[in-house]
């Protein structure tokens, strides 16, 4: 038996760093997935292929990587009596950072639930089980990558209370690289640091983008493209008061700016690097390529493709 679970990655919308301490964002899932392949052994090995490298360990104890935290983690939390074959990989360049950390852990759920219980996880529990390994591994962050591989689309998502909304109207949304790669983390204790040091700052910026994510829901479900881009440059602003904009963000930001069809840019996810998106009315400059056709120069302007669907698993027996 070999199963085979597919789940997309992620671009933020709106709502960055705010969504971690309990307030509103939007969070798009995209065209781009982490694949997951999974055979069952006859003896207790594990083995892991991945472009990140390979790892192979005894599955009643597995050895720490930090490579594969997330995946070893959810192959503990099931406590199989026999050994693993997988194979990991991605469909896009994970310099993008769209999110593959939580799509491999959700794809990674969803196939090691079927494995062993011969049934699917409903996309609740799954987001529900994925949820509790991503926390266990970093200790902190919002899953709002979490609910766009598990659940796909567009959606309105709040950590606590929970919320997740999906939004079905389409504009034409655009991305664009900064060419500097980084880790989420050091970010996150980046904002949580200055949240200490400045509480009534902070919270007021964590306050004034939770109202903006609200404002730029109520418009996204009227398809009022102008007012999401009006309140996409709120955003920026305000991201950039938080200390986590760059040059390199500037720069991209700029170039996509300049993009026939494009009405307003912000960075996307933690800042410092990785991507920009930007917002146009529907149907805007349909001739630029998606992230799978960018070749060689990962810094060019594309268009973001959602993924209206969320885990996608096969079995072949």
């Amino acid at each position: 038996m070999k199963i085979i679970a597919r789940a997309p990655g992620k671009l933020m919308l709106a709502g960055e760093h705010a969504v971690v301490y309990d307030h509103c964002s939007i969070v798009a899932a995209v065209n781009a997935h982490a694949h997951m392949e999974i055979e069952p052994l006859s003896d207790n090995t594990c083995r892991i292929e991945s472009s990140l490298g390979n790892y192979e360990s005894n599955i009643k104890k597995l050895e720490d990587d930090k490579r594969f935290r997330f995946l070893i983690s959810a192959i503990n939390s099931f406590d199989l009596s026999y050994g693993l074959k997988l194979k990991v990989y991605t469909d896009f360049e994970q310099k993008l950072g769209l999110g593959s950390s939580a799509a491999v852990t959700a794809a990674a759920v969803a196939a090691l639930y079927y494995l062993k219980h011969r049934e699917e996880l409903n996309a609740d529990l799954l987001f529900d089980y994925a949820y509790r390994i991503i926390y266990d591994v970093q200790g902190s962050g919002s899953c709002a990558d979490l609910a766009a591989s598990v659940y796909g689309g567009v959606l309105a998502y709040r950590r606590k209370p929970r919320r997740i909304m999906p939004l079905i109207q389409r504009p034409s949304l655009f991305a664009c690289y900064s060419g500097h790669k980084v880790s989420t983390t050091p970010i996150l204790v980046q904002v949580n640091n200055r949240l200490k040091r400045k509480p009534i700052r902070t919270k007021r910026i964590f306050n004034q983008l939770d109202k903006s994510s609200q404002s730029f829901e109520i418009a996204w479900t009227e398809s009022n493209w102008s007012i999401c881009a009006f309140e996409m440059e709120q955003q920026q602003k305000l991201l950039t008061k938080l200390g986590v904009d760059s040059p390199e963000l500037i720069q991209a930001r700029k170039k996509l700016r300049s993009t026939p069809g494009v009405l307003a840019t912000k960075l996307s996810g933690a800042g410092i690097g990785d991507c920009v998106i930007g917002i146009g009315e529907a149907g805007s400059n349909d001739s630029l390529p998606n992230c799978h056709q960018l070749g060689e120069d990962l810094t060019q302007p594309w268009k973001i493709e959602i993924a209206d669907k969320g885990i996608i698993l096969d079995v072949i027996n």
